[in-house]
């Protein structure tokens, strides 16, 4: 990802103020940001769930987490400078927020469905292996590499569906670009900063916890007791009398 400062050149001929999401130092630093802000909000859920996960529970379902978010992120960006280059307007930066804000919305939500149909497939075909969040006892690394695919090949497969509407819809969604650039216009870096870090703050957040949610394993219901009529006392309990055997 990188953006150059205005008014320096560009040896590709490319406008100086254009907002790029590849290369650069600077743009190095900014992901590492956005990736320990994403980090901090697993941890911050995991402080305040009850129960709480042991750590290394947490640990996987948040690795499982990280490494889908991370092929979203990349994707997103390639997404970025595909539809940017082949529209011919607005720059990479804004066509990276215009995607990041459908892949929360509508990629999310796909990805969950994804994740659910897989789920039902799995529980018909009794394979245990890919519900997520059970490791097994004691810990399988199979069952949590066949997680991890299963939930970085919904994510990927929600951002696949996710490109071919942006490519689709280019024409309409340009002037949006262009108007979401426009207060940016000469300062690059400070666009790059606004649309990988401080709008995905809370939004990125919680994408990442309901991800989360999804990942981890749930308690099954415990199966409910009949309810007896009040006043009414159970068999065997003390408060009968005891059973004295009738005479012959």
């Amino acid at each position: 990802m990188s953006s150059s400062d205005s008014g320096s050149g560009s040896g590709s001929g490319e406008p100086s103020d254009v907002c790029k999401v590849l290369g650069g130092v600077f743009a190095d630093l900014v992901q590492l940001v956005l990736g320990c802000v994403a980090v901090c909000s697993l941890t911050l859920k995991r402080v305040r769930e009850k129960p709480r996960r042991p750590w290394r529970t947490f640990c996987l379902d948040a690795s499982k987490n990280a490494a889908a978010a991370l092929l979203a992120h990349f994707t997103g960006m390639a997404v970025a400078i595909g539809v940017a280059h082949v529209s011919g307007s607005g720059d990479q930066c804004a066509w990276y927020f215009v995607a990041y804000l459908y892949d929360v919305t509508v990629g999310t939500t796909l990805s969950y469905a994804l994740l659910r149909s897989t789920g039902l497939v799995a529980a018909a075909l009794a394979i245990d292996a890919l519900v997520q969040g059970d490791y097994g006892e004691p810990f399988a690394w199979e069952r949590f590499a066949a997680q991890l695919a299963v939930w970085c090949g919904c994510v990927v497969a929600a951002r696949a569906a996710d490109a071919l509407v942006l490519f689709a819809l280019r024409g309409t969604l340009a002037p949006a670009c262009l108007f979401v650039a426009m207060p940016f216009a000469g300062h690059p870096r400070l666009f790059l900063v606004t649309v990988m870090v401080l709008c995905p703050v809370v939004l990125n957040a919680a994408q990442m916890w309901l991800s989360d949610h999804f990942l981890k394993a749930h308690q099954a219901q415990q199966p409910q007791q009949p309810q007896r009529p009040e006043g009414s006392v159970e068999e065997g309990s003390p408060l009968l009398p005891p059973v004295v055997p009738s005479a012959l």
